[in-house]
């Protein structure tokens, strides 16, 4: 018991004397804070106590209803339109070869998804660094739009449709001119 006292005198002693911070000036001049009383003519300073600060506990926000939702995603992007083709431009591909590209900004969302709409039918031909790569496309007129999805499959925005000609050569005989 003698011991446990020594030992708690002691060390509020020492929790004490290291509280006290000195400042002395060595003989180049330069000022120096330490815990320990310097052999030379030192000074004592006083230190208030630091600022704290205790934050507030973090609540998770409420999740918004879903009709919030679906119009919160629908101005998400400032920028969502076919960027390529050009409207009404021609595509001369005899492999019936198109890329169609699209701007967007921002970038997709993750849990967004960027679907091919050909002909006014919606596809689930998804676009890969926002372009639609497709093949063996038939001759004639079609209309591309974009449209963005979400996890549910339901849709967030779509582009206005745009008009490209895609020719390919025949191998079919010419009509007959009329004569």
């Amino acid at each position: 018991m003698r011991r446990f006292l020594l030992f708690s005198v002691l060390s509020v002693v020492a929790v004490t004397a290291s509280a006290e911070i000195f400042k002395s000036v060595d003989e180049f001049g330069n000022v120096v804070f330490s815990d320990l009383p310097p052999t030379r003519t030192s000074e004592k300073v006083t230190v208030t106590p630091m600022n704290s600060y205790e934050a507030p506990a973090v609540t998770a926000p409420a999740t918004p209803p879903a009709s919030a939702s679906a119009t919160l995603d629908s101005t998400y992007y400032g920028l969502f339109q076919i960027a390529d083709p050009a409207p009404d431009s021609a595509i001369r591909d005899n492999a019936g070869n198109v890329t169609i590209s699209v701007a967007l900004s921002p970038a997709l969302r993750g849990d967004h998804r960027l679907l091919l709409v050909l002909d006014g039918q919606a596809t689930e031909v998804e676009a890969e660094n926002n372009q639609f790569v497709l093949g063996n496309l038939d001759r004639g007129s079609h209309t591309a739009a974009a449209r963005i999805v979400d996890r549910s499959g339901a849709t967030v925005a779509q582009t206005p449709e745009t008009t490209f000609h895609m020719l390919r050569v025949s191998v079919a005989a010419p009509p007959p001119s009329a004569g």
